[in-house]
C-alpha cells in the first residue's frame, strides 16, 4: 500500500440544501506533525485540467499559501494533521495569526504553483496596485 488516500471536499449547508463531500482529484500521504505529500488522483480528465504532474511534499516550517485575492497570501506550516493544515502569516511578528485549511483547500492552494512562481508573481502584481 502506498500510504495515499483520497481527498474529499467538506460537507456544507446552504439554503437548507445539504451538499454532501465528495471526491476530487488529490491524494494525500500524511506524516501527522512532520509532513504531507501532494499527488494527483491517476485520471485522465484530472490530468488535462493541471499544468504541473507530479508529487509537491510540504514539511513543518516550508511556506505555503494559504488564501488569496490579487496577491498569494503566503505563511509558515506549523502543524499538519489528518484533517488539517495550520499555516501562521507573519510567524515572526507581534501579532502572528493562525490560518488553519481543511486538506482539499490545501491541495488545491499549493499544487499547482511552487513558492517561488507565488512570490515573483506577488512581486510583480505589486508594481501596479
Amino acid at each position: 500500500m502506498s500510504g495515499f488516500k483520497p481527498v474529499l471536499t467538506k460537507k456544507y449547508k446552504r439554503y437548507g440544501k445539504v451538499y454532501h463531500s465528495q471526491l476530487t482529484e488529490f491524494e494525500v500521504k500524511i506524516v501527522p506533525q512532520q509532513e504531507i505529500t501532494i499527488r494527483q488522483a491517476l485520471s485522465e480528465e484530472v490530468r488535462l485540467k493541471w499544468d504541473f504532474i507530479g508529487e509537491r511534499k510540504f514539511r513543518v516550517g516550508d511556506w505555503a499559501e494559504y488564501d488569496s485575492w490579487n496577491l498569494n497570501y503566503l505563511g509558515q506550516i506549523v502543524a499538519i494533521t489528518n484533517k488539517t493544515v495550520t499555516i501562521v502569516d507573519y510567524p515572526d511578528s507581534h501579532n502572528p495569526c493562525k490560518k488553519r485549511l481543511d486538506l482539499h483547500t490545501f491541495c488545491w492552494r499549493n499544487f499547482s504553483k511552487s513558492v517561488e512562481e507565488k512570490r515573483a508573481a506577488n512581486a510583480e502584481t505589486r508594481m501596479y496596485i
